[in-house]
């Protein structure tokens, strides 16, 4: 091989080595925002699972999209913006079924296994789809289980 050639591999050897490091270090940085906002938003906001987890995307996303838009625009364009629209636009959908069409499911249909909490407090049943405390009273949620159920409907038929 000639000179030439092995400058020209090591050159291109030294540039993906840098394009996969700056693409470690982008996501890296995406998934310290994630984490952070997400554990702030579940802890100190009291928001559920799949809303804490929507807001911790848009954010995410856009703030890293604001560090280096100036360089990834003058590389990738528009593209850019219309793929973190669509990223957003998949959480917010799959927000939006959980909270619609999946609302009243507490069971898993494969295993059966109990998919909601709930709190009693004093103004009545608060539910959610994570284990912690509810946030207004500080009362542990319970797991509902299918004994809790069945020993309601009982109660509810006398």
């Amino acid at each position: 091989m000639s000179r030439f050639g092995k400058i020209i591999l090591i050159l291109s050897a030294a540039v993906f080595g840098l394009i996969i490091l700056g693409l470690l270090f982008y996501f890296g940085f995406f998934y310290i925002f994630y984490s952070a906002i997400e554990n702030w938003v579940t802890s100190r906001l009291g928001l559920d699972f799949y809303v804490a987890r929507l807001f911790s995307v848009t954010i995410g996303i856009a703030l890293t999209a604001i560090f280096p838009i100036l360089f990834w625009y003058l590389l990738f364009g528009k593209r850019r913006l219309y793929g973190a629209l669509v990223l957003i636009g998949i959480q917010a959908g799959i927000c939006l079924l959980v909270y619609t069409v999946g609302a009243n499911v507490c069971f898993d249909r494969r295993s059966g296994k109990p998919l909601c909490y709930f709190a009693d407090t004093e103004k009545g049943r608060v539910w959610s789809y994570t284990p912690g405390f509810e946030p207004k009273s500080g009362k542990p949620f319970k797991l509902f289980t299918r004994e809790i159920r069945e020993t309601e409907k009982e109660k509810s038929k006398k």
